[in-house]
């Protein structure tokens, strides 16, 4: 059964929350990714995620990318997690109309 936009939003929240990796399919392509901001921008839902592994067409991985939520298909949590956010190589966190959610960093862990 396809998964509908709204489960799509609550398990982006949840995989951001519980730092989990998310696999997805944009343009055709599997992708495999570590969820870190997720919100509007320029006027649409996105998500900014590190890939890890998958497909790619536009290069090497791994690497950022913004995610249109309303591109992806076939959205599922796995059971491996991450440590949390990442260094920013400039130190400036990209800009948001709205920020629904972001990782905890690293050094902040629930366990």
């Amino acid at each position: 059964m396809p998964v509908t936009s709204g489960e799509v939003d609550g398990l982006i929240l949840q995989a951001i929350t519980e730092r989990r990796l998310m696999q997805l399919k944009l343009n055709g392509l599997v992708r495999i990714v570590e969820p870190h901001d997720y919100g509007l921008r320029k006027g649409e839902a996105q998500l900014l995620a590190y890939q890890i592994g998958g497909q790619s067409a536009s290069g090497g991985l791994p690497e950022w990318r913004w995610l249109k939520v309303d591109k992806m298909s076939d959205v599922s949590l796995l059971d491996a997690t991450f440590p949390g956010g990442r260094e920013i190589p400039n130190g400036i966190h990209q800009g948001w109309d709205v920020l629904f959610l972001r990782v905890a960093d690293a050094s902040n862990s629930a366990d």
